[in-house]
C-alpha cells in the first residue's frame, strides 16, 4: 500500500496558503536541521498539498477525491472565512471522513478548544496564529505517519480476513457507507466481480 501524504489546507490569506507550501516543500525541510532530524522519509515520498481560499472549493474538492475512492489525511483549516466558518466547513469534512485528522490554525477564538473538540470529537488539534513552524509541521508529520500505519494496519487486516476464508465475504462500514463484496462473495450470488 502506498503512503497517501496529502494535506488539503484551507486559509482566505493567500501569504498563509503559501508559508504552507514553503513548510512541507521537500528543499524547505533539507535547509533546516530540526526538519531534516523529523524526517525519517528516505524514500523520497513528497507530501501532496492542496491549498484553497475558502470552504466551498475545499468541500467541492475533498468530495470528489473521495467520490474517486481517495482519502486525506489531514486538513488544516483557519476559522474564519468568508461565506463559510471553519467550524462548518471541519463538521462537513468530517461527515465525508470521520478519520481525517483537523488541524486549526486561527488567530481568533471564537470557540474554546473546549467547544471545537466537542463539535468535532476525535483527531482534532488547534494552533494559534502566528504559529511556530517546527511545531506545525512536527504535528502533521506525526499524524501523517500514524494516519498511514493504521490504513496499512486495517488494509493488511481486510486482506488477511478475505485469505483466511474461500467463502464469500462482504463489509459494510456505516460511517462512510463504504461497501466491499469479495469477488467469491459476487460469484455465489450469481454476479461477475466487474458488477
Amino acid at each position: 500500500m502506498d503512503k497517501n501524504l496529502t494535506i488539503f489546507a484551507v486559509d482566505d490569506e493567500p501569504i498563509v496558503l503559501e508559508l504552507y507550501q514553503n513548510i512541507f516543500a521537500k528543499e524547505q525541510k533539507s535547509k533546516l536541521d530540526f526538519f531534516k532530524a523529523l524526517d525519517n522519509n528516505e524514500d523520497g515520498d513528497k507530501v501532496d498539498l492542496h491549498t484553497f481560499t475558502n470552504g466551498e472549493a475545499y468541500l467541492k474538492a475533498l468530495k470528489q477525491r473521495y467520490a474517486n475512492g481517495k482519502r486525506v489525511p489531514i486538513s488544516i483549516l483557519d476559522m474564519r472565512l468568508p461565506q463559510m466558518h471553519g467550524l462548518e466547513i471541519a463538521k462537513e469534512a468530517r461527515k465525508i471522513d470521520p478519520d481525517m485528522t483537523i488541524v486549526i490554525v486561527t488567530a481568533y477564538s471564537d470557540y474554546s478548544v473546549k467547544e471545537l473538540m466537542e463539535e468535532l470529537a476525535d483527531r482534532v488539534y488547534y494552533m494559534r496564529k502566528p504559529f511556530k513552524i517546527d511545531e506545525l509541521y512536527a504535528l502533521v508529520h506525526s499524524n501523517l505517519k500514524e494516519w498511514n500505519e493504521v490504513a496499512q494496519e486495517k488494509a493488511l487486516h481486510k486482506e488477511l480476513s478475505i485469505d483466511m476464508t474461500q467463502d464469500g465475504f462482504w463489509s459494510w462500514n456505516p460511517t462512510n457507507d463504504d461497501i466491499y463484496f469479495s469477488p467469491r462473495w459476487k460469484e455465489m450470488i450469481g454476479y461477475e466481480d466487474k458488477e
